[in-house]
This record gives C-alpha cells, structure tokens and sequence, in this order.
C-alpha cells in the first residue's frame, strides 16, 4: 500500500507518477519495467518515490489498483433489471462498454498483459492477491444478483461458482491483451458478447431432468 504521504499529494501529482509508472509496466513488463525510468518521468527525487512507496512492488500495486478502480468506475453499476433475460442482457451491455475503456485507455492493455509475466515472480504474489480480492468482490456482487433473478445457478457452492467465473475473467483478460491490438472496436464489442455467452453457458440454472 503506498504511504499516506502519496495520499496527501495534490491530485495532479499522484496522476502524474501513476500514469508514467503505468506506461512503463505496459510498455515493458513488471521485471524488464525501470524504477529509475519512472522516478525520472515523474519528476521526483529517488528518496522521494521511496517515501511514498515501500518499493517497485507496491508502487505496482498502486497502479494496477487504480487501473481497475478507474474501470469499475468506467463500467458503473449493473442496471437495475427484474428478470433473468434481463441480467445477461445488462451483463452484455456492460460488457461492450468495458471493451471501449481498452479503447480509452490503451496502457490498461498492456498492464493486462504484463500480469502474465509478473504472476511467476514471488516479489509481485501481494499486489496481485490483492487485485483478485478486488475482482472477486466485484464478481461476486454479480453473482449474487444473478442468483436472486434467478439467473445463475445456486446447486454448487457460491464460492466454487466465483472462482470458476474469476478463471474465466483471467483468461479472457489473458487473451484480449494479445489479441486486442490486431482488432478493431466493432471486432471487441462483437467478441465480448462471445465472452458473456461463456458466463452465461457455465453460470445459468441447469435444466430439469
């Protein structure tokens, strides 16, 4: 977790360093990324980035906590719906707009992709147990709405459920970051509704026998 230190910088400040730190994980991967580099581009001194971050790590941490904040925030809240129908069809616009903040925000891309490189080295074990706390939070606020429309199974354990789901999130994640560059956008809403359809297939109420 950064210091309160980087927390009580002005709001310009923060966005700076998180973005140059962004770009370099993008651009280069959690190991090959450098520290010095990103101190350099934020302008700050070495002592200072180590005041507000313990180390390389946890400013890691930092940025891809804020990369997915700034899309859960981009997605906003799941619609109010009434009917099963209705929540795999507000799970697909969703969905969709989820593939235009790939648009938006093309560093996103690359941060994806760097956690398939970074997951193998202990140094990055926390921030990325940190990031599925947040994901599977996320998801299974989802599930639980899904299964009181009635339109996610309750007949195996919830927690078995959400993990199935979050795999499945990680390895679309894990695809689209190296694919995403050779498509257009009508090309990612098209596969997203692909995606949601691999949700629904694993998640609906099984049919009686």
């Amino acid at each position: 977790m950064p210091s309160k230190r980087f927390s009580k910088l002005d709001t310009a400040k923060q966005r700076q360093i998180l973005e140059v730190a962004g770009l370099e994980f993008s651009t280069h991967g959690y190991d090959a990324a450098s520290y010095n580099q990103i101190i350099a581009g934020a302008g700050v001194s070495k002592g200072a980035m180590y005041y507000y971050f313990e180390d390389k790590a946890d400013l890691y941490a930092t940025v891809l906590r804020d990369c997915v904040t700034r899309f859960l925030v981009f997605l906003g809240p799941l619609p109010e719906v009434e009917s099963a129908t209705g929540f795999w069809m507000a799970v697909e616009e969703m969905y969709v707009r989820g593939m235009r903040f790939y648009e938006i925000d093309r560093t996103a891309i690359g941060l994806t992709r760097s956690l398939a490189g970074a997951v193998v080295h202990g140094d990055t074990a926390a921030p990325i147990a940190e990031l599925r706390e947040v994901t599977e939070a996320w998801m299974a606020g989802l599930v639980a709405t899904g299964q009181r429309l009635g339109a996610v199974r309750t007949d195996v354990p919830t927690d078995l459920l959400l993990a199935v789901a979050v795999s499945v999130s990680d390895g679309i994640d894990l695809w689209l970051a190296r694919h995403i560059d050779e498509m257009a956008l009508d090309d990612l809403e098209a596969f997203s509704k692909q995606f949601v359809d691999l949700y629904r297939r694993m998640a609906k109420p099984t049919e009686p026998r």
